[in-house]
């Protein structure tokens, strides 16, 4: 039985916007973007190009069945749902001249809109064992873009860094990983990055909203949030001379 198309997601494909893919094939998150084109012919499916250099990858994620959030910027939110690349497409001829590789995802049965970052945010004053790193995927390496805490909440994270005008090219919408380090655990969490700020001529800010965190992440993002507001409280009752 052919499968009907998600209001939103049609919607998309008449927009023609990018969709950020986000899966853990091997253990460590996976990151990247593709264009979706078309309905497939028996309406089961949606005919994306990914942006991966890596053909053997897209097979991968076939034969595993690796489940993969989707994600693309509506005006309402960010609208996100849950499906699988089912078909890799060696030679899909995108015109009468143009073949290109892609593949297909199975349709999904929903589309829902993730709210916005609402959690209390907590300033890093006395952030003594804990630690984060932002890290994008560039050309297939994972690269760190940042290391300093500038705020948390159990819905996101803001990092400053040393301005740099190569960041600058970093778009909203950019799916990262911040690597989260706390009190001697780690955990990593797939983020996506909503705001870039040139906060002086010398500092960037980064602002992201965490996507989904998995039970393990978000006992850690708890944990770090509860300390860090005793350390608040500490900090208002004994206030320094």
């Amino acid at each position: 039985m052919t499968a009907s198309i998600p209001e939103l997601l049609e919607q998309a494909l008449a927009s023609h916007v990018r969709l950020h893919m986000s899966c853990s094939p091997d253990g460590f998150p996976l990151c990247f973007a593709a264009k979706p084109v078309g309905v497939t012919e028996d309406g089961d499916g949606v005919t994306i190009l990914p942006e991966l250099k890596a053909t053997k990858l897209l097979d991968r994620l076939v034969s595993a069945g690796t489940p993969i959030r989707a994600s693309f910027v509506t005006n309402h939110g960010e609208a996100f749902f849950e499906t699988r690349i089912v078909r890799h497409i060696k030679a899909h001829w995108l015109t009468e001249q143009i073949v290109v590789e892609a593949g297909v995802i199975a349709m999904p049965e929903d589309v829902k809109v993730h709210e916005r970052r609402t959690h209390e945010r907590f300033r890093m004053h006395d952030a003594g064992g804990i630690y984060a790193s932002m890290l994008v995927l560039v050309d297939g390496e994972r690269v760190k873009i940042a290391n300093t805490i500038w705020d948390i909440s159990l819905s996101g994270v803001s990092f400053v860094s040393p301005f740099n005008k190569n960041m600058l090219a970093l778009r909203p919408g950019r799916t990262s990983v911040v690597v989260l380090e706390y009190f001697g655990k780690q955990t990593k969490i797939v983020a996506k990055l909503v705001q870039l700020r040139r906060l002086s001529e010398r500092t960037l800010r980064f602002g992201l909203r965490f996507i989904d965190p998995n039970e393990e992440a978000q006992t850690a993002l708890e944990s770090v949030v509860a300390e860090l507001a005793h350390r608040r409280e500490v900090r208002h009752a004994h206030p320094a001379a």
